[in-house]
């Protein structure tokens, strides 16, 4: 945890102001596969993977905190009605 700190705490370290991260969509990625926080069109959770938990505890120690978030894919239900294709994306 004290290596947060001194990433994001203002005035210490790193001192960071903004945080990027990936949305993941349960495919492979340039940086490995990222779990979605909706593997079904009923389903979410914001506790599959790293990334809300990096920016909660990020933005614990600064709360100005900038987050961007890239969604490097997308999951396969997004393609059409119950993960068929011919949807928004194919």
């Amino acid at each position: 945890g004290q290596i947060l700190y001194y990433l994001f705490l203002p005035k210490l370290g790193a001192s960071l102001h903004m945080l990027k991260v990936e949305i993941g969509g349960d495919s492979q990625t340039g940086f490995g596969t990222e779990p979605s926080h909706k593997h079904h069109r009923s389903d979410l959770s914001c506790s599959r993977g790293y990334e809300f938990w990096l920016i909660r505890e990020a933005r614990r120690r600064n709360p100005e905190l900038h987050v961007y978030a890239l969604a490097a894919s997308v999951p396969a239900w997004v393609g059409g009605p119950l993960g068929t294709t011919g949807g928004f994306y194919s």
